[in-house]
């Protein structure tokens, strides 16, 4: 039977879990550390934050799932060696191109991912109004959905609250051709049709940890490749360092990235950055680390009116950036 808090324990309870009332942003790692640290105490602290998320403001984002909270968090290293490093052949990328053409022209997409540097999670990626879509090509004989791609797909679009389709490919006398109808994409567990716009709607959504991070790792790219250098692959799973790899001027050099929200003004380097260099160290040993601040680019930056505004995805962002800092020779 559960034990409901009273007395001391509605104190102890405000005292941890009351951040769900009072921010607008909930960070599920630490929920659970509050959640443990009560049960410690002999108080019922999933119940406590169910209590808690009930009273939380209506007009809010929408605090996690206590199954999100809960979920058990993968070593970063754990997470790297499960990335999917599959090679590309020159007619797979032939109807990758094709896929790509046929979903531009269905609509205004914005793309998220558009290229078949590895490691890859899903072919290709893009977003329409407030919905993210992440596809994988199912291509007989050339790349056939397996297990391996299924895991990898539901990784990237759980993580960003997004939708995981299938986009059957098929080869004609014309050339590469999407196999369904319409976009051409089918949902991943349930096959049936996908219509992005249709799923399209007027909400506010805020950006997951991990669109924020895949955020970040693009500020990093881009400013590099605008000094010149060779990117050789870059990823944007907040689970996985290090998060980029480019040709420094001595051979291989990697990146660990990480952002930080308003208030926040900058990210920290990771406690475990010596095992990252040790994990890194069979490539190269330079290492650098990079964090990129955002904040939405409507804040009245003035905590007199209000908390911090949300990132909101698709919307404006003021962006801090000062370059990479070397930590490892």
């Amino acid at each position: 039977m559960a034990r409901h808090p009273i007395g001391r324990d509605e104190v102890m309870i405000e005292a941890t879990l009351g951040v769900v009332m009072t921010t607008l942003t909930v960070d599920p790692a630490k929920v659970r550390a509050m959640i443990e640290a009560l049960d410690r105490q002999g108080i019922d602290g999933k119940a406590a934050y169910r209590d808690q998320v009930s009273r939380r403001p209506r007009d809010w984002p929408p605090a996690p799932s206590l199954a999100e909270v809960m979920q058990p968090q993968r070593s970063r290293e754990t997470a790297m060696r499960e990335i999917p490093m599959r090679e590309v052949s020159p007619e797979f990328a032939e109807c990758w191109q094709a896929a790509g053409l046929h979903l531009q022209q269905q609509g205004e997409v914005s793309w998220l991912r558009a290229h078949l540097h590895p490691p890859i999670l899903e072919d290709l990626s893009f977003r329409l109004g407030n919905q993210l879509f992440f596809v994988s090509l199912d291509v007989e004989r050339l790349a056939p959905f397996s297990a391996a791609t299924a895991r990898a797909l539901r990784t990237i679009a759980d993580g960003c609250r997004g939708h995981a389709c299938l986009m059957p490919m098929r080869k004609t006398s014309k050339g590469w051709q999407a196999a369904a109808p319409g976009w051409g994409l089918l949902d991943l567990v349930t096959s049936r049709p996908v219509d992005p716009p249709a799923l399209c709607t007027g909400e506010k959504i805020e950006m997951s940890a991990w669109e924020l991070q895949d955020f970040a790792v693009q500020i990093v790219r881009e400013q590099l490749e605008r000094e010149g250098r060779k990117l050789m692959s870059w990823q944007g799973n907040p689970d996985v360092d290090p998060s980029l790899w480019f040709v420094g001027d001595r051979g291989p050099e990697w990146v660990v990235v990480r952002a930080a929200r308003y208030p926040e003004k900058a990210a920290s380097p990771p406690a475990n950055w010596a095992a990252i260099a040790e994990y890194c160290s069979h490539i190269g040993r330079l290492g650098h680390f990079a964090s990129v601040a955002a904040a939405n680019a409507k804040d009245p930056f003035d905590p007199s009116k209000g908390p911090p505004m949300p990132l909101w995805r698709g919307h404006g962002m003021i962006v801090s950036y000062d370059g990479l800092k070397p930590v490892t020779k």
